[in-house]
């Protein structure tokens, strides 16, 4: 008996399968958060919000950035460190000539702390009802980098996860 003319409809058969698997998993994904959405009301995933009290006494609102409002700016930061790495080494070896470069590297590239500020802080400031819109510039040096560093998720009352946001 010959097993070549079986081969590529076996192969295809096999595929198939793969395939079927993947839609299932697909489609049980999706009945999942379609359940998840109807038993959270409004189908967004929840950010985490904090207050932060000004040094003039006043307080702002200010939620975490979500997943995809970072992913931009992630990905250009990851290749630049990636980069960094390839040809400086691992980080705690880097000089401090080398450090700024990668600063302002990051900074060339639309990945520093101003495109952060611009890309997320302003949009994670939210309005208070009833109060005058807060202008961010007006934050002091001292209160925007706690600000943004909850905004960024750079400790654990800030984070989310990647995949679910």
């Amino acid at each position: 008996m010959h097993l070549g003319n079986l081969q590529k409809p076996l192969r295809t058969v096999l595929e198939l399968g793969e395939l079927r698997k993947t839609v299932q998993s697909v489609l049980s994904v999706k009945k999942n958060n379609q359940e998840r959405s109807k038993s959270e009301g409004s189908g967004k995933v929840p950010v985490k919000k904090k207050e932060f009290k000004l040094d003039d006494d006043t307080t702002v609102w200010v939620r975490q950035a979500s997943g995809m409002e970072k992913l931009a700016i992630s990905n250009i930061q990851a290749k630049v460190y990636r980069d960094f790495m390839k040809s400086h080494g691992e980080v705690d070896k880097w000089s401090d000539d080398v450090s700024l470069e990668f600063s302002e590297t990051m900074d060339e590239k639309g990945a520093g702390i101003q495109a952060q500020i611009d890309q997320w802080l302003l949009k994670c400031i939210i309005p208070e009802e009833g109060k005058e819109a807060f202008d961010p510039n007006y934050f002091t040096i001292e209160e925007l980098m706690p600000i943004l560093g909850f905004v960024r998720g750079d400790d654990e009352e800030g984070a989310v996860n990647f995949l679910s946001s």
